[in-house]
């Protein structure tokens, strides 16, 4: 739920207040909201400054060829680094997507604090995987290999989520770009929306909507924020491709439901299916269109009245428990 709430303060950054005079002579106050910047906040001692001050030394502190290990690996380019362990693990799908945290955060510190240790880091990573990039020669970058997606593709089971890996890669790169300039990073997030074009290109509808269906217990096709980043890379680029390939991420039968305000929310996912709605207030800044307003909305009426804990949160538990996660946690119930 993280990000939907910085979108959420983000837009409460500036308010402009505008008074339009009604026919009947009263006037109707209008508010319009506006990001301000990262650069716009300065913190002073205190112990949210501390935090900051923590958080910059442990990123300052990753060695960039550990993070890079994984993706050189599957590149098959040489690496004596020590491998990262946890979530990074070899043996773990999800491998690869803590380096995409690590390049949006990366970026966000850069572009305010410049000429720090971690400037020299950023640059070294994105360099190291562009590298790697170009040994596919097709766009593709990840830690794990191609044919996750083809299993995914075909079996719609027996992976660990390759899109969600992907999206961190993206939106890594992505942030890169946005906060610091790097015009390569944005190259490289280009070259990986069009491989993902690619594919989805070859796929039958009925097969891309299978993917798109993602309500067990933990999805295979938990797809992270694939329609947010590709939302935003159509604003930056104005390419119309992007726009399209970003609705295929917008599973219908979910869009569907929040439009007509009907509460589906109970036993999903919410990992995965909280931030399709960030990538829905992406589809309304790039194009207006209302029914995307409509679904944010009713999306978020339904999880603050009907699916939310005294204590704020609303992942939990799944009412009809299946697997050792669902029983404890990441569920709407």
């Amino acid at each position: 739920m993280t990000r939907l709430l910085w979108v959420i303060i983000a837009f409460l950054g500036v308010f402009q207040v505008k008074a339009s005079k009604l026919d009947n002579g009263k006037h109707l106050v209008v508010g319009k909201l506006y990001p301000f910047s990262n650069k716009e906040v300065e913190l002073t001692a205190s112990w949210i400054k501390q935090r900051e001050s923590l958080n910059i030394t442990w990123l300052e502190s990753l060695e960039p060829d550990r993070l890079l290990h994984n993706f050189r690996v599957a590149a098959g380019l040489p690496s004596s680094a020590k491998p990262l362990e946890g979530w990074e693990a070899l043996h773990i799908g999800l491998r690869g997507h803590f380096v995409g945290h690590y390049l949006s955060a990366a970026a966000w510190v850069v572009e305010k604090y410049a000429g720090t240790h971690l400037t020299h880091n950023l640059k070294y990573v994105v360099e190291g995987l562009y590298e790697c990039q170009q040994v596919y020669g097709s766009g593709y970058l990840s830690a794990f290999p191609e044919t996750d997606f083809d299993i995914l593709e075909t079996r719609f089971t027996g992976v660990w989520a390759p899109y969600y890996t992907f999206h961190k890669i993206m939106q890594g790169l992505l942030d890169v770009y946005v906060h610091t300039g790097n015009e390569k990073a944005y190259k490289m997030v280009l070259s990986m929306a069009d491989y993902v074009e690619r594919r989805m290109s070859r796929l039958a509808p009925s097969n891309i909507e299978q993917m798109m269906y993602t309500v067990t217990a933990n999805p295979s096709n938990e797809m992270g924020g694939m329609n947010e980043v590709l939302y935003e890379l159509y604003r930056l680029s104005k390419n119309r491709k992007y726009l399209d390939l970003a609705t295929l991420f917008d599973p219908v039968w979910f869009l569907e439901s929040l439009v007509w305000g009907e509460d589906i929310l109970s036993g999903l996912h919410a990992n995965t299916h909280i931030v399709l709605v960030n990538g829905f207030v992406q589809r309304y800044e790039a194009t207006q269109e209302q029914k995307y307003v409509t679904a944010v909305v009713n999306f978020w009426n339904m999880l603050m009245h009907a699916h939310t804990y005294a204590n704020g949160t609303s992942s939990g538990p799944r009412p009809n428990a299946v697997t050792d996660t669902s029983v404890s946690a990441e569920h709407w119930g």
